[in-house]
């Protein structure tokens, strides 16, 4: 029959190796025969696996990358076993991880964890957001006439596929250029000449596109490039050519009458 026992319950930190000792006396033995035995206890080994992200590119604005992006995942266990890391990139499955990767243009949504050999609970989630934008604006500027006046208007449209337009500037000559926010159309005032502006359309990755026109402004009522495209002029030119042409025509009709009149008078006579 069993005999009175005694036992010793305390609590184990996890990581740690013990060692403990029992011993029986009693029927079967000798007198005061004591059975001595020792045990080595392991307690189950957990790490703590952890993960974290490296993102690499060039970054512009409003938290989007200009460029090509390279994610490096880093693993990490407080205790010496491997650590493998798991992740997903926006809609596919979930992969090992072996090498750094590159994002391309969009946004993604990466998720990741790391776990290790000691079959330690894989840490939660991790989740980063990486937005991508390598192609600039699409921005088309309307050809004005060759020839305008002083005030003219200009007409220009533009698109982004990425990011997403963030403005327009306009640039006339040398001049800075001036934001004109979402509009798309300006007039312009300009002196007499040759000039040149530009329109600059800007994403919110920060790419940008410019396209430039040139025009040339007469205002002169009689230029050829003038409003009324040198018709004033034409006309006075044409005008005047008349005016010639009437005048000479009257002077060679008053010549001819006047040798007419010279030829039919009579031969004067010689008095004697």
């Amino acid at each position: 029959m069993p005999g009175a026992y005694a036992s010793l319950v305390t609590a184990l930190t996890p990581n740690t190796t013990y060692f403990f000792d029992a011993w029986a006396t009693g029927h079967g033995f000798a007198t005061g025969g004591i059975m001595s035995f020792r045990t080595m206890v392991l307690p189950m080994l957990y790490g703590t696996p952890g993960a974290t992200a490296r993102v690499e590119g060039t970054l512009g604005t409003n938290g989007w990358y200009i460029s090509n992006v390279t994610v490096t995942l880093i693993a990490s266990d407080s205790l010496p076993f491997v650590a493998w890391i798991h992740y997903v990139v926006d809609d596919g499955g979930w992969l090992n991880y072996t090498a750094p990767f590159t994002l391309q243009d969009g946004k993604h949504n990466l998720a990741f964890y790391a776990f290790d050999a000691s079959r330690s609970p894989p840490e939660r989630n991790h989740h980063a957001n990486v937005s991508v934008d390598t192609t600039p604006p699409v921005v088309r500027l309307e050809a004005p006439a060759q020839a305008v006046t002083s005030s003219f208007p200009i007409r220009w449209t533009g698109s982004d596929a990425g990011s997403g337009i963030a403005g327009y500037e306009i640039q006339v000559d040398d001049g800075p250029f001036q934001t004109v926010g979402f509009a798309t159309n300006l007039t312009l005032v300009l002196a007499d000449g040759l000039h040149t502006f530009a329109v600059r359309a800007t994403d919110l990755a920060g790419n940008a596109e410019t396209q430039t026109r040139s025009v040339s402004v007469d205002t002169n009522l009689f230029g050829v490039f003038g409003p009324f495209a040198g018709l004033p002029l034409f006309l006075l030119l044409n005008a005047l050519a008349i005016a010639v042409t009437v005048l000479v025509l009257r002077r060679r009709r008053k010549g001819k009458r006047t040798l007419k009149d010279t030829r039919s008078a009579p031969m004067p006579t010689d008095p004697k």
